[in-house]
């Protein structure tokens, strides 16, 4: 069996071997046999058609290499365009950084300088305030001053009506009415409390030493009323009691004044300081401005741009080029022109100015030529007049001059007039006084006559209610009427405490304050 097998296989292996000689010597023999003219138009057909194919494939071919280059194109420009971006951003960075490490290093500096003038600035504000509270103050106490002496007026109207100019003793009543005389000040006594201090007592003893020399004893004048008396002396007291308080006030508006002008220096004080603090910030700004020039920035350019050509080429060292704007070159340009025009302008000017300057030597010497003969002519007047030279300024002091003597006529003249018509009007202004002096009389003598029925009749309705209280006398009423009237005066004598209290208060800080307003 095994023998049988290897002889099949090798008849194969002949025969497989046979098979391609056969195959070649039937292509040979079929070749040397004519093709018919069928075979020979499928040939040319499939021919054709095998070149068009070829055509199309190799067409497909180029489009795809054209495609493919110009897409590798695209992508190298975006590469150099995002390199660009790139580098650009780096060099942008580093100037940044090296600004940032710039302005770090001055950081210390600058917020020291904004502590100082944020605290400048509200100190300003506080001295502001100060000093606007303190003019409120003191625009409250002259109201104040001026309501107390328009009081004080009042009370000279009353001395005038009730003394009138006909009274024969008038002179001797106004003397006592405005001298001034020793006063105690008036206290109230409080259990807990001492209104004045030793310091105090101390300045009432000075001010009575004062008057020590003027008290005189007063008496009333022989001859006169009693009740007028008394009434003057009455209407004395009202009068220096409204000069201590405007002595008070005016000692207060001193002291606000001089509170005043203390902020008004440290205003200034401040002021100065923050003008030097904005001096500091405006060249410590520059310095750090010059700083941040110094510092090398660069500028991308396009090849278009650059004009900085040595013969006709682009030189490999352009440190000494410069970076110019468009705009900028523009004016320049415009500027040359305008100086051009400007010079031209300047030509003409000077030309003109040369033609003058000429004209006026000319005239000049000619001047001097006629000055120097009208010398000789008056030189030999003189000498044939005088026999010497004389001095013509004293002979015009000498001689009189008209027209001045006519001015000072004409001021002479000017001056009495002016002189009547201030004399006129003196006296109309004496006559207006007059006048004004007699309606103020009649206008006090209104005012007490009303004061005095007001009394009248203040009199009557007390008498009144003391005539119904006595018809109707209810116990219980009468009880709780006293009750009544003991809380009202304990409730005005705690306020009038609490008062008292307050303005030993501010006495004590305007004490403190101003240091002199009772020394």
């Amino acid at each position: 069996v095994g023998a049988s097998g290897t002889k099949k296989e090798d008849s194969r292996s002949l025969v497989s071997d046979a098979a391609p000689e056969i195959e070649d010597s039937r292509m040979a023999a079929l070749q040397t046999v004519p093709l018919s003219a069928l075979e020979e138009l499928e040939k040319k057909m499939l021919h054709k058609q095998l070149e068009y194919e070829k055509s199309k494939l190799v067409k497909r071919q180029g489009e795809a290499i054209k495609t493919f280059d110009e897409a590798v194109s695209d992508l190298r420009r975006e590469k150099f365009r995002l390199e660009a971006d790139l580098k650009s951003a780096d060099m942008k960075r580093l100037v940044l950084y090296q600004e940032f490490i710039l302005l770090r290093e001055s950081e210390t500096q600058d917020l020291s300088l904004k502590t100082r003038l944020d605290g400048k600035m509200a100190e300003r504000t506080d001295i502001l305030s100060k000093i606007s509270e303190t003019r409120d103050k003191l625009e409250t106490k002259k109201e104040e001053v001026d309501k107390l002496v328009e009081k004080k007026q009042q009370i000279f109207g009353e001395f005038d009506t009730l003394v009138e100019e006909s009274n024969t003793f008038r002179e001797v009543l106004l003397k006592i009415f405005t001298r001034k005389i020793k006063r105690l000040k008036k206290k109230v006594k409080d259990n807990d409390d001492e209104d004045y201090d030793s310091e105090e007592e101390e300045e009432d003893d000075d001010d009575d030493e004062d008057f020590d020399d003027e008290e005189e004893e007063e008496v009333c004048p022989p001859g006169c009323d009693q009740g007028l008396y008394e009434k003057v002396c009455d209407l004395r007291e009202k009068r220096l009691d409204q000069e201590d308080i405007i002595t008070e006030f005016q000692k207060s508006i001193d002291a606000f004044n001089k509170e005043r002008e203390t902020y008004s220096k440290k205003q200034k004080t401040i002021e100065m300081s923050l003008k030097k603090i904005d001096e500091e910030i405006a060249e410590f700004q520059k310095e750090k401005q010059n700083k941040l020039n110094a510092i090398d920035v660069v500028i991308t350019l396009k090849m278009h741009q650059m004009e900085y050509l040595v013969d006709g080429q682009l030189p490999d060292d352009i440190s000494m080029g410069l970076v110019f704007s468009n705009a900028s070159l523009r004016r320049l340009k415009m500027r040359i022109k305008e100086l051009i025009s400007e010079k031209a302008q300047l030509k003409r000017k000077q030309k003109e100015l040369r033609r003058e300057h000429i004209q006026l030597h000319r005239d000049k010497k000619a001047k001097e030529q006629r000055i120097a003969e009208l010398e000789g002519r008056a030189y030999d007047v003189q000498m044939l007049k005088f026999g010497q030279l004389i001095d013509l300024s004293i002979l015009d002091r000498m001689g009189s001059n008209k027209g001045a003597e006519d001015l000072k006529e004409a001021l002479k003249k000017q001056e009495v007039q002016h002189q009547l018509e201030i004399d006129e009007w003196n006296q109309k202004i004496e006559q207006a006084q007059l006048e004004l002096t007699e309606v103020t009389k009649h206008n006090t003598a209104c005012l007490a006559a009303v004061a005095d029925l007001t009394h009248t009749q203040k009199q009557l309705e007390g008498v009144l209610n003391n005539t119904q209280g006595t018809l109707f006398n209810d116990p219980m009423a009468q009880r709780r009427k006293e009750i009544q009237e003991r809380d009202r005066l304990v409730q005005v004598v705690n306020k009038q405490a609490k008062n008292i209290e307050s303005l030993k208060q501010e006495i004590q800080v305007l004490r403190m304050k101003g240091g002199q307003v009772y020394g």
